[in-house]
């Protein structure tokens, strides 16, 4: 109970908590735990013997207090310095304390220990410590299933009544079990770690996003159903949604749910047209799910309210700051997931067979969507949609929130793919709107590396590989020996993809041409932003089997580079960046890695 600090500095971190953590992880209910802990302050806690205190809610309460801290502001932690606060110090006896009672905690079996696991799991996840994080959260997740969580309960209303206990106590068992659910399989996209939960084994419902309280005025609710407009629930309910098909795509395409029996084969035609059918199904539930989105809770919306300071959070403009932050999570999500549904085209090309030489087969070859290079620029496309964001003013602002890591982990996915992709034709002009890419990328990890180790580690990545990139280009451009170098740099026919120009691309071509302030870029680039077209008929076209289809040399060599460079770098002047790369993309836990989908046998 010593750890527990005084409650002027328990109320700055608990408040804090709920303005800029809470919103994004959802694993309590806020007036349910302010309530626990004014009660653990008013009672005489200092007489009492730890066992007789309730160590479920001290351990989630501390765990509260740990994380709060790393996200406090300038001014909270003059406010903490003088009371005496040695911020990092008190953070760092929590988490050890924390650590070292976990095994006390688990064996709790309550909804207090999987709550201090995820908070815990979480914390060291978006920290940069997997081998901490895979552990804990897998500790919560044992203690969800023993408790059924992931079952539906027998009784329950439609609309859940959150001033009823047994209505609150439902959906608080729902808020457990999704946010473990979250973060499982979050770990599993970022690490390739095994997936743990069977859809199959669970029937609960999602989470409810107009849960009512009767005890106040229910009219907003209501309102807000019937007009169609979310709640600031509405967030995990669709982050839960995405959850669920990034799964999907980890288990059928990455097979990380596969039987060790099932045998592991590609490079056959009709295995690859299995394959393209999987990645179509995906992407169009991705894309279902994208255009479900409630207008608030798309870009459109959030960069009209955009405001260019962070609102008081008893100001009513604070609901509208956090469903911008909401907004830009969800786009990062999608853009996410469209990147990992179509990385396993990317190593293919297809050559027409001996038999199809005539002029009506050649013209209905070059009419017919070739689904290998269409994955290429659909991957590139959306990492450059996320290279954007950063003009975003609620970008600036996500830096003090609990999704700085989620949002570093995602540009430096974006970058690995630009990085990739711009070596494949390192003189064309797609190769240089992906550089162009990759720089805002690091631009905008730079203003996010005070605030999350992801981001400054995957600065010092892209920064080492942006360097391979001009390398090589360097060599080719002065390649005067090898025939057809510099045909590259003009667009070739052959190569274009019959799709609609993205936002990118005219953004890229403007800034070119003239110089605009952030703030109207923005609004350029994303107003006129539509929900992404469908997903490309491939399916349907079985003018696939009519090719021969094999892996791409380029592709395969751009990948034996990206995981070959930490060696080919040894000798050069940047140990300190090789250093966070071999702490980051080598990581010892596992084998696994942040950008181990990129490995040449990552997928089935």
């Amino acid at each position: 109970m010593i750890l527990l600090p005084d409650i002027k500095t328990a109320t700055l971190l608990v408040n804090n908590y709920f303005d800029k953590i809470h919103w994004f992880v959802l694993v309590f209910h806020q007036r349910e735990f302010r309530d626990q802990f004014q009660q653990l302050y008013a009672s005489d806690w200092q007489n009492l013997d730890e066992q007789k205190c309730r160590l479920g809610f001290v351990s989630v309460f501390l765990a509260v207090c740990a994380v709060s801290i790393q996200y406090t502001s300038s001014d909270q932690k003059h406010n903490l310095e003088d009371t005496g606060i040695e911020q990092l110090v008190l953070q760092d006896e929590i988490l050890d304390a924390l650590r070292l009672k976990l095994i006390d905690i688990a064996s709790l079996g309550s909804l207090e220990s999987i709550q201090t696991c995820v908070l815990l799991g979480t914390y060291y996840l978006y920290h940069g410590q997997p081998e901490l994080a895979w552990p804990i959260c897998g500790c919560g997740l044992r203690i969800a299933q023993a408790l059924n969580l992931h079952r539906q309960s027998s009784s329950g209303s439609s609309t859940p009544d959150l001033d009823d206990p047994l209505q609150r106590a439902q959906e608080s068992r729902k808020r457990c079990w999704w946010a473990i659910y979250d973060i499982e399989t979050f770990c599993s996209m970022l690490y390739g770690f095994p997936l743990s939960i069977s859809d199959r084994d669970c029937d609960v419902k999602p989470l409810h996003p107009y849960a009512v309280r009767s005890l106040d005025s229910p009219g907003d609710s209501v309102f807000r159903r019937a007009a169609g407009q979310p709640t600031l629930l509405s967030y995990k309910y669709f982050m839960v949604q995405l959850s669920i098909i990034v799964k999907a795509v980890l288990g059928d395409l990455y097979g990380l749910h596969r039987s060790s029996e099932e045998p592991q084969r590609r490079g056959d035609k009709y295995e690859l047209k299995q394959l393209v059918e999987t990645i179509t199904r995906l992407d169009a539930r991705l894309q279902k799910w994208s255009q479900s989105l409630p207008v608030r809770l798309s870009l459109k919306e959030a960069i009209k309210a955009s405001t260019s300071s962070v609102p008081n959070s008893l100001d009513r403009c604070f609901e509208d700051h956090l469903f911008q932050l909401q907004a830009l999570a969800l786009k990062l999500g999608f853009d996410n997931a469209r990147i990992l549904i179509y990385r396993p085209l990317l190593s293919y090309r297809r050559v027409a067979t001996s038999h199809a030489t005539s002029q009506s087969s050649v013209t209905q070859d070059r009419q017919a969507t070739d689904p290998f290079q269409t994955s290429i620029q659909i991957c590139r496309d959306a990492a450059l949609q996320i290279s954007l964001l950063g003009s975003l003013p609620i970008f600036q602002q996500v830096a003090d929130t609990y999704a700085v890591s989620f949002v570093s982990q995602h540009l430096f996915t974006a970058g690995l793919t630009l990085s990739i992709l711009t070596s494949l034709e390192p003189l064309s002009r797609e190769s240089h709107e992906s550089k162009m890419g990759l720089r805002r990328l690091m631009e905008m990890q730079t203003g996010l590396k005070s605030k999350s180790i992801i981001a400054e580690q995957g600065f010092g990545i892209l920064k080492t590989l942006m360097s391979l990139l001009l390398e090589k280009e360097a060599k080719k451009l002065l390649d005067f020996e090898t025939k057809g170098t510099g045909d590259q740099i003009l667009p070739n026919p052959q190569h274009l993809i019959s799709l609609p120009q993205s936002p990118h691309q005219a953004d890229i071509q403007a800034s070119d041409q003239s110089t605009v302030s952030p703030m109207e870029t923005s609004k350029d680039i994303f107003t006129s932003i539509a929900l992404p077209a469908n997903s490309p008929s491939f399916v349907d076209n079985d003018n696939m089997l009519r090719f021969d289809i094999g892996e791409d040399p380029s592709m395969i060599q751009a990948l034996f580079n990206f995981e070959q460079g930490s060696e080919e770098n040894t000798h050069a002047n940047t140990s300190m960046e090789l250093s966070g790369m071999a702490s980051l993309i080598d990581n010892s836990f596992g084998g696994q890695d942040l950008g181990w989908i990129w490995s040449i046998d990552s997928y089935t």
